[in-house]
């Protein structure tokens, strides 16, 4: 059985032109959730539901580098700002989109949120923890 090497993992910013690395990225999660409805009518005996809407967050850690340009920091003006990777205050492309590949060629896309949080250490670089919460469908390609 074949297995997909993590170490081929990656998280970018697609300003809609160019991939931009997010420089010292790790740890990347692709985490989706699917709400459900429960539609049982009395007298079941089972319990019946119907799925609803899907949702998908991308979170990663690095070493933080505000003179990444095209990547943490577009990271923080997106926070700062509450705007999405779409929204004039960060690409101003209704293409820009995260996408976190999962090998050389296959990854997830989608448009979303930032939450960010900075943790500083004497001894260590300043880490960044990264939670991006889709606003709107994702794509695999």
């Amino acid at each position: 059985m074949a297995f997909t090497r993590g170490k081929l993992s990656k998280v970018v910013l697609f300003d809609g032109t160019t991939e931009h690395a997010i420089q010292e990225a790790q740890e990347m999660h692709v985490n989706f959730a699917s709400g459900e409805e429960d539609v049982t009518p009395f007298g079941a005996d089972w319990e019946d539901i119907i799925k609803t809407t899907r949702s998908c967050t991308v979170t990663f850690s690095g070493g933080y580098d505000p003179a990444d340009t095209n990547g943490w920091a577009k990271l923080k003006d997106a926070f700062l700002s509450g705007q999405k990777l779409t929204e004039a205050g960060v690409f101003n492309s209704a293409n820009a989109r995260l996408r976190a590949y999962v090998n050389q060629a296959h990854y997830f896309a989608l448009d979303g949120y930032v939450t960010l949080s900075l943790q500083a250490a004497p001894k260590g670089v300043l880490k960044a923890d990264v939670t991006f919460k889709s606003a709107g469908s994702v794509a695999f390609a």
